[in-house]
């Protein structure tokens, strides 16, 4: 089993441990995280996450009474489902987002000419692609940002960092963007 090779610092004794509280626990673990999530194909890897992160606790969880210890499962396995669905939500906002920039793209009707709008869209796609090439807390700051107008401390909140980290990673965010547009013009211009 996979689940059991993410940990060499395990004796023989706490993989056995694991492993029988995987057999015993699977069922409920399952059944928690698709009451929160939905009975659908990620269940069953969060239920593996659940327990990765259980590995990490088996010298408190071997004090556990039976009571506790199933406790702390349904905690554990609540836990990462609503990590996940947090970061489902987050990955929604930004396909949102981007597609939000290509109906305004689309929409700069106005009194331009059909080249000057075909000009126009081909930067918002390239714009589109250069966000979606940066790393995603680099692509969350951007959309809180920008699209959302959220300040510094919204956003730090959101993604759990400080608000100097914010600025920080603001501009790090712009300076990876700007970078990709310089290289893709490059390319674009040696056609």
């Amino acid at each position: 089993m996979r689940l059991f090779e993410t940990s060499t610092k395990l004796s023989d004794a706490d993989r056995d441990f694991v492993y029988k509280l995987y057999q015993e626990n699977y069922g409920l673990a399952y059944n928690i995280i698709s009451q929160v999530v939905g009975n659908n194909n990620s269940s069953e890897d969060l239920v593996n996450v659940t327990f990765i992160k259980l590995i990490e606790q088996v010298p408190l969880l071997r004090t556990l009474n039976q009571y506790k210890l199933n406790y702390y499962i349904v905690l554990t396995s609540r836990r990462v489902a609503y990590n996940h669905l947090r970061a489902r939500k987050r990955q929604n906002k930004y396909i949102a987002w981007v597609d939000d920039i290509e109906v305004a793209a689309g929409s700069m009707v106005c009194d331009d000419t059909l080249e000057e709008r075909v000009v126009s869209q081909d930067e918002f796609a390239r714009l589109k692609a250069t966000i979606q090439c940066l790393p995603e807390k680099l692509r969350d700051v951007l959309y809180f940002k920008y699209f959302l107008e959220m300040d510094d401390k919204e956003i730090a909140q959101e993604l759990l960092i400080s608000p100097n980290s914010v600025r920080q990673y603001l501009t790090r965010a712009r300076r990876a963007a700007r970078q990709l547009v310089q290289e893709e013009a490059e390319t674009y211009g040696q056609r």
